[in-house]
């Protein structure tokens, strides 16, 4: 199982010579999650079948990609990688990402190859700047490029939340939002810290909202409605579209969704979990 990611925080710090934004963000896993099943091969071809969503074309697959990698690295037999997507394209979950990272763990453990943690992150920050967080996963702070990892410890009020998240009928590209930030590289507006992050984080924020809320002003009014349902601020998660608040409880996730089933392409509850990748037999 590929776990999707929110950035409960995400502040950009620079932006490097070559282009590539500085971050500083709190990520955690979550339980939404595609499924992912890696069959070694006799020869060495690599393949990818997507079900459930149309993500593009193959040759832009980032499981594809880590699976390649992986094998330019360090030899051995091609895979065939089936796609279950459930984590949806475009809301800045990290889906492809995570697909990508629980490849590079597959191959791994199918190929028996002597792969280090330490390297399958290097071949992830390549690839993608999530990929090294989706590797572990859980709760980190992230920065550098997403190669820069502080695991925190998950508290309870954390790991007990519900996270209520507002999928709207639209994605948003990511190069298109941080090129919006770098015309007006402005902060996003600091709001109070939900009670589950008290232990975790000191602000809510998130600097790609302006401009993501510049290029598609509908996601603004979207955060608006998912924060008066649930009674708490509501936030982008990475360069948007999938917008998430806490609840208490089940009960309050189930009532703030029904309220705002109308705004969105789809509301869907999930909790905060301790890993990445899970690797079922």
């Amino acid at each position: 199982m590929a776990h999707a990611k929110l950035n409960l925080t995400l502040r950009i710090t620079g932006v490097r010579d070559d282009g590539m934004h500085l971050l500083d963000s709190l990520m955690c896993s979550i339980s939404l999650a595609d499924r992912i099943t890696l069959t070694e091969r006799s020869d060495e071809i690599v393949t990818v079948e997507t079900k459930g969503a149309d993500i593009g074309p193959d040759f832009a697959n980032l499981a594809l990609k880590a699976a390649k990698v992986f094998q330019e690295e360090f030899g051995g037999a091609g895979y065939d990688i089936v796609l279950e997507k459930e984590i949806p394209a475009g809301a800045g979950l990290g889906g492809g990402s995570a697909d990508a990272a629980a490849t590079l763990r597959l191959a791994r453990d199918i190929s028996g190859r002597e792969a280090s943690d330490a390297q399958l992150v290097e071949i992830g920050a390549e690839l993608g700047a999530d990929i090294p967080f989706c590797l572990s996963g859980g709760l980190a702070r992230v920065s550098g490029i997403g190669d820069v990892l502080r695991p925190k410890e998950m508290h309870e009020a954390l790991y007990d939340a519900v996270v209520v998240l507002g999928i709207p009928n639209f994605a948003m590209p990511t190069g298109d939002v941080f090129a919006a930030w770098d015309r007006n590289p402005a902060s996003g507006t600091p709001d109070v810290v939900p009670a589950c992050l008290a232990q975790v984080a000191d602000r809510f924020v998130n600097d790609l909202e302006p401009p993501a809320e510049s290029l598609v002003p509908e996601l603004h009014r979207l955060r608006g409605a998912l924060s008066t349902a649930i009674g708490s601020p509501a936030r982008m998660t990475g360069s948007g579209s999938g917008i998430f608040g806490f609840a208490r409880s089940m009960r309050e996730a189930n009532k703030a969704a029904r309220r705002v089933a109308g705004d969105f392409a789809a509301v869907l509850l999930c909790r905060p979990v301790r890993s990445g990748v899970e690797v079922l037999e």
